[in-house]
């Protein structure tokens, strides 16, 4: 699924998709960064996520 970052609080995105909000965590380190902060992802981010299949609330950010 596709979706628009609303914010983050530690390792937990909020992503609006089609009308409804889903708690997102980054799958894996698909988006771990080089520099010495670790801030992948901002409020306005398109990414693609992954539906957690025990809820119908969660899923896995796997790419920006």
């Amino acid at each position: 699924m596709r979706g628009t970052v609303l914010f983050g609080i530690n390792t937990i995105y909020t992503v609006l998709s089609r009308e409804q909000e889903y708690q997102c965590r980054i799958k894996g380190k698909k988006l771990k960064s080089t520099g010495r902060w670790y801030n992948p992802l901002a409020p306005g981010d398109e990414v693609e996520f992954e539906m957690d299949p025990l809820s119908d609330e969660k899923g896995a950010i796997v790419e920006r």
